[in-house]
């Protein structure tokens, strides 16, 4: 979501430019589900009133229909158990 949001503001390009550039973007999935409005909302970066991390926790919660701080905490013991699998790898 962040190199996105670089791409398309800083940068300039367009979502197809983008898209033709980065096809191994898994938001490219996630956006084929919204619906039009949403996804119009996703194509200008500059529109979105919170920050990147919430706003992408957002579209992940209509996506499974949980709420922003649910898909959060999910993120956060997912990067916890990565974090931890990590420092066991070196242990051994």
């Amino acid at each position: 979501m962040k190199e996105f949001r670089y791409l398309r503001l800083e940068s300039g390009k367009t979502v197809s430019e983008i898209q033709a550039d980065c096809p191994h973007f898994l938001i490219w999935n996630l956006r084929g589900n919204l619906s039009e409005h949403d996804r119009d909302l996703f194509d200008h970066p500059n529109r979105w009133e919170s920050g990147c991390v919430t706003y992408a926790f957002g579209l992940l919660g209509k996506e499974y229909a949980r709420s922003w701080m649910t898909i959060r905490d999910w993120v956060k013991a997912w990067n916890s158990f990565k974090a931890t699998s990590k420092q066991m790898v070196k242990l051994e």
